[in-house]
């Protein structure tokens, strides 16, 4: 193990220990409109850096072959940083410039390798925080924790703080949006209103696909809006609708004129499928692109997509790439999944509102994980996918040791010293299955896991830059320069990861 390595396990042992001290305070479910605590708040945190901090230096290596770091169209992100520094003015079209911002800010001490890294390590802290979030929301305290820990179980998202994109950071953002629409549709009031009108923003700013994630978030916070008295319907929708309003504004800047959301799923396809099925609109003007589109065409672009979709996977499921691909990282979870999703159910059925919101809420990641197992099985579809999966599952843990919301059972009758047990129990039991000796399949340490092969674009980039052989993309010059200026001002490595051409088996 690499001094990075035992450093990260070291702060990784110290929060996990943090989290279980914590949770011993935790009581068991309720029904209550109460807003989050202090301890809540610092519950997300340590949840967040937890999560961010284990993937990074523990367990996300292991789910990692042939490379330190991995990221598909390095150059184009790459550039895209480069213009946010002030370095260049190319900025990838596919992409928003929201979830640039970070890197872009944080390239000018870093360079742009670190940038792009210490964002994607964020962009899990995010992800981690908003899971407990989210479960919190739906269930308590204990749900919460439960998925933050179980959401390193999957490889996919362990591995995210080494991912060299965007993609970390939008699906933190997506994970957010979807926590703050089910904390408005619990609390409901005016501020619990303006965080769920905020992440339907989040979600519309993220990405183009975002939108599939905002509709139901936007449909989860108009709901908790009118659940009130009738005189108080325009307010409420006012602050609703608020941030959404501004966020059209900023898509003007967030998002390219051209390649809108339908042409995007077209490349995508063609990547897979030479003769696919396209997607591309009838005219270039045409398509979603928020900030560009007139949003009343919005169901219009879904018909598109839907029937797209549906055609390019009946016509690219069988193929033996994403056959084995999805044999491979699909399907040893469906088994969890299906298993997890009665007691889901159980946990919520006293409160129906919930209960729906945990239903719409897992829409957007469900058909994103259909479609990565019929048509681009790959580490970026399935960061987007499966973040719903370790909310099931501390859901259904939560429902195991707590029982249903609303439960009367451990209110006052369950003594003292159970109470505080319990979490503490199944906080130990989930760290013992993925940090024990690596008999479990819940553990991205299993020998039975295949790890995801290193897309090694950033390596062959920087080796450029620093020797001018192996030459990269010749048209994203922006890029080369931008890595070229950094190598004037900065160590050959990354800070955070090392030689990114060297990679150290766990």
């Amino acid at each position: 193990m690499s001094i990075a390595a035992l450093f990260g396990f070291l702060i990784a042992s110290v929060l996990l220990g943090v989290l279980a001290l914590l949770g011993r305070r935790l009581p068991v479910a309720g029904g209550s409109a109460v807003g989050p605590s202090w301890l809540d708040v610092g519950l997300a945190l340590a949840g967040g850096v937890a999560m961010a901090a284990l993937g990074a230096w523990v367990l996300g290596p292991y789910s990692l072959e042939g490379g330190v770091v991995t990221g598909a169209d390095f150059q184009e992100y790459c550039a895209s940083v480069a213009s946010l520094r002030g370095d260049a003015a190319h900025h990838y079209a596919m992409r928003s410039r929201v979830p640039g911002l970070v890197p872009g800010l944080l390239a000018g001490p870093l360079g742009i390798v670190d940038g792009l890294a210490l964002a994607s390590l964020l962009g899990t802290g995010l992800m981690g925080a908003s899971l407990y979030a989210w479960g919190w929301a739906l269930h308590g305290r204990l749900a919460g924790l439960c998925a933050v820990v179980l959401g390193l179980a999957l490889p996919a998202l362990a591995l995210a703080p080494r991912v060299l994109s965007f993609y970390p950071l939008i699906t933190g953002m997506l994970v957010c949006a979807v926590a703050c629409a089910t904390v408005a549709m619990r609390l409901r009031t005016p501020s619990a209103l303006l965080v769920g009108g905020g992440g339907v923003a989040l979600a519309l700013l993220a990405d183009g696909i975002g939108l599939i994630w905002a509709l139901p978030c936007l449909v989860l916070v108009v709901a908790a809006a009118l659940r009130a008295p009738r005189g108080r319907w325009p307010l409420r929708m006012a602050v609703v609708l608020l941030p959404v309003v501004v966020s059209w504004g900023v898509g003007r800047w967030a998002y390219a004129p051209t390649h809108p959301l339908e042409t995007q799923l077209s490349i995508m396809v063609r990547t897979n499928s030479a003769h696919g099925p396209s997607t591309r609109p009838e005219k270039p003007s045409s398509g979603y692109r928020w900030g560009w589109s007139n949003p009343v065409a919005v169901p219009a672009t879904l018909w598109r997509v839907w029937r797209s979709s549906h055609e390019a996977g009946a016509a690219l499921q069988h193929g033996q790439g994403v056959s084995q691909a999805r044999a491979q990282h699909v399907s040893p979870w469906l088994p969890l999944v299906f298993a997890a999703l009665a007691p889901a159910v159980l946990a919520l059925r006293r409160r129906r509102w919930r209960l729906a919101a945990l239903l719409l809420a897992c829409l957007p990641f469900a058909a994103m994980l259909q479609r990565a197992a019929s048509m681009e099985t790959n580490l970026r579809f399935l960061l987007l996918s499966l973040p719903f999966v370790p909310l099931l599952l501390g859901l259904a843990l939560a429902w195991a040791l707590e029982g249903p919301v609303g439960s009367r059972s451990g209110s006052g009758e369950t003594r003292p010293w159970a109470r505080a047990l319990r979490p503490g129990v199944a906080i130990a039991l989930l760290t013992m299955l993925l940090f024990g000796p690596a008999l479990t399949p819940l553990s991205p340490r299993w020998a039975g896991h295949t790890p995801f092969q290193a897309v090694n674009d950033a390596a062959t980039a920087v080796g450029y830059a620093r020797s001018g052989q192996q030459r990269p993309n010749p048209e994203l010059e922006a890029c080369t320069q931008a890595l070229q200026n950094d190598a004037q001002r900065l160590p050959a490595e990354s800070r955070l990861y090392g030689d990114l051409r060297h990679h150290e088996q766990p």
